[in-house]
């Protein structure tokens, strides 16, 4: 089962969506082609957490750059994650909900995706970008056999000096059983 989850780096999710805090959207509208290039991939962070009795396949997950240049051409990148950490945590359940017990996992840039987001950084240094997008994308590895839907909390981290940005806070997804 794949679950994706999207934080498009343009006008349009900025102007909204359900899931993603607003003070995410304030601190990403600053971002920046400059902010882009000066990422430094060592110190990317992306915690993902889902309900416990799930589970997340780190080898499946995936942080993902889309580039696009004023000349109309499209740059991807596609950068595997290696875990940090998996620890249980207590997650917000919400408006008049109880708190969520959940899997949470940490991760990192592997060496290879530090060196092809390099890549992918020179790219935007040599070209004039039009747009970009960033998405983290997770594939469950366990589901319980009796779950009908899916809590879902996204997090990255850009640089050590930052904190946490909430991509997705309990995002809800309905499970469809093939």
């Amino acid at each position: 089962m794949r679950i994706m989850t999207t934080l498009l780096l343009s006008a349009a999710l900025l102007a909204g969506c359900a899931s993603i805090p607003l003070s995410t959207m304030a601190r990403m509208s600053s971002f920046d082609e400059r902010s882009l290039i000066q990422l430094d991939p060592a110190q990317i962070r992306v915690r993902v957490a889902v309900p416990v009795g799930f589970e997340v396949d780190i080898e499946k997950t995936k942080l993902e750059i889309d580039l696009h240049d004023e000349a109309g051409n499209k740059r991807h990148g596609e950068f595997a994650l290696s875990r940090l950490a998996t620890t249980r945590s207590q997650r917000p359940g919400g408006f008049l909900r109880a708190d969520v017990a959940a899997n949470q996992y940490d991760l990192a840039l592997t060496p290879e995706s530090m060196k092809r987001l390099r890549e992918l950084q020179a790219y935007a240094a040599s070209h004039a970008l039009k747009s970009y997008e960033m998405r983290v994308g997770a594939e469950l590895g366990k589901v319980p056999e009796d779950a009908k839907a899916l809590r879902f909390w996204a997090d990255v981290k850009l640089s050590d000096r930052d904190a946490y940005m909430t991509l997705f806070d309990g995002a809800e997804i309905v499970l469809k059983r093939s």
